[in-house]
């Protein structure tokens, strides 16, 4: 299997390019009949159904955990420069 990233050739096994490992095509089936069709389908050879793009639902995971550390950081941040600020005006007076 020809990787469609950087044009390596891999085993018809592998799911990850040897030389770049990215994610080799993934199986595409046919949400009506369950046929296995060859990737980058956009319909049916049995039933002309049309085939959407996969889904990533890890993707929004790791948007959320982005999020958590984002907010996490920026309450760190305030309480330091209140720290800082507090101890300013304790030890300038």
């Amino acid at each position: 299997m020809k990787c469609k990233h950087c044009g390596t050739i891999n085993s018809s096994k592998g799911r990850y390019c040897k030389n770049c490992g990215k994610p080799l095509s993934a199986k595409v089936t046919c949400p009506n009949c369950k046929k296995t069709l060859p990737p980058g389908s956009n319909f049916c050879s049995n039933g002309g159904t049309k085939i959407g793009k996969p889904v990533k639902t890890h993707g929004s995971q790791s948007r959320k955990k982005r999020g958590v550390r984002t907010e996490v950081f920026v309450i760190a941040i305030v309480v330091v420069l209140l720290a800082g600020a507090a101890g300013y005006a304790i030890y300038s007076a």
